[in-house]
């Protein structure tokens, strides 16, 4: 799971969260309540400063795209979605959300939800003991990681998100995934092996193939290939087909 800072979009949460920083600055010019100005004041300077880590692993809803042919490479390999939301503890599998409109309806009404949420837990003095419970951006974060600039919406993502909170594991006394690292467009690119995120002896849910896909370009010699591959290591129930989109030469 890649870090996001690292992904071909620089922005791709930096987008989601300047979204999310405009409405609590709004909803901050126009609050009453003094209580509820430093709450959005609290939630701006985090987001505006945001250190949680991010990590992402992106995949397509479309099996056969020209687009993603071109820009990925000749085979794609095919996940079952309820296996693949299970395997990495504490994250999140969604599709993502490229219509700005929706966007921001969906930042307002959450916005707007936990600010009602605060208010009536501050009027009913039910925060004495957790008073900063609501002044962490969480919640905000998570949402932010699944929106994306609408330029890329004929990608149709998939992401699969963890993020971690340092505060959160040092007071259960986890220590944070270890980072791996790899070369890749001439960088070194650091990443989390999904198989390191907070695992639990009590259950494990392998990642398992349910096909994978040859592009247009694909030849008999490659498909040969996948499918030795496959056998080498007992996936030769795999189905491999071929794409049918046509491209020219």
């Amino acid at each position: 799971m890649t870090e996001f800072a690292y992904l071909n979009d620089r922005r791709e949460v930096r987008y989601g969260l300047d979204m999310l920083l405009d409405t609590v600055n709004d909803m901050r010019a126009t609050a009453s309540r003094e209580d509820v100005r430093d709450l959005l004041s609290a939630w701006g300077d985090k987001l505006g400063g945001s250190k949680n880590r991010v990590c992402i692993t992106s995949f397509s809803g479309d099996d056969d795209s020209l687009s993603q042919w071109r820009a990925y490479g000749p085979i794609a390999i095919g996940f079952p979605v309820h296996r693949l939301s299970l395997h990495v503890d504490q994250s999140w599998l969604q599709p993502v959300e490229y219509d700005p409109s929706i966007q921001r309806k969906l930042v307002q009404i959450y916005v707007h939800h936990l600010v009602s949420a605060f208010e009536a837990d501050t009027d009913g003095n039910r925060l004495e003991r957790i008073r900063d419970v609501y002044h962490r951006s969480d919640r905000l974060l998570e949402l932010a990681v699944f929106f994306k600039n609408p330029a890329f919406r004929s990608e149709n993502e998939y992401r699969l998100a963890y993020i971690d909170y340092p505060e959160v594991r040092s007071s259960l006394g986890i220590e944070g995934p270890p980072r791996s690292f790899r070369p890749a467009r001439g960088r070194i690119v650091p990443y989390v092996p999904s198989t390191e995120v907070l695992r639990s002896k009590h259950r494990y849910f392998p990642l398992e193939i349910s096909e994978v896909v040859l592009g247009p370009e694909s030849d008999e010699l490659l498909e040969q290939g996948v499918c030795e591959f496959l056998a080498e290591y007992s996936l030769s129930t795999v189905r491999v087909r071929r794409s049918v989109v046509p491209l020219r030469s």
